[in-house]
């Protein structure tokens, strides 16, 4: 019924992928980290990995561009199926959403008379379930 997304990594390449985000989170807890609301005015901004906490930008304080959230490694992992709430690699699977049926609406509002977009699914009609299928758990297994 469900389209299932797998990754293009191996078992064993994930692992090896969560191994190493242990040694990069060992490292930054090792590393001294800039807190940039004690710096002086006009002095460059320091961005970590939301996931293992290592730097990922500097950036001057008057940058337009957003800083980046991950780091290389990370961004790769997420890529391939790793789920930054669990901290293991998942596969996902995209089922037709049950509160609006796959409508991607809840039917009319009574007084305007507009369709009334579907809160879970916010209209995309499917929705994606954690498949029970768990692929490597731990960096040590």
């Amino acid at each position: 019924m469900g389209m299932t997304t797998h990754s293009d990594w191996t078992p064993e390449q994930q692992c090896l992928a969560l191994g190493a985000l242990e040694e990069r989170k060992e490292k930054a807890k090792k590393e001294k980290k800039i807190n940039n609301e004690s710096l002086i005015a006009g002095s460059a901004m320091y961005y970590y990995c939301q996931i293992c906490s290592i730097l990922t930008d500097v950036l001057p304080e008057t940058h337009t561009d957003p800083p980046k959230n991950y780091c290389n490694d990370c961004q790769a992992m997420l890529g391939a199926g790793f789920s930054e709430e669990k901290q293991k690699f998942v596969n996902w699977k995209m089922e037709t959403c049950p509160a609006c049926n796959g409508r991607g609406h809840r039917g009319r509002n009574y007084y305007t008379k507009r369709l009334v977009i579907c809160r879970r699914c916010h209209g995309a009609r499917h929705i994606l379930v954690e498949d029970e299928e768990t692929i490597c758990i731990s960096p040590r297994a």
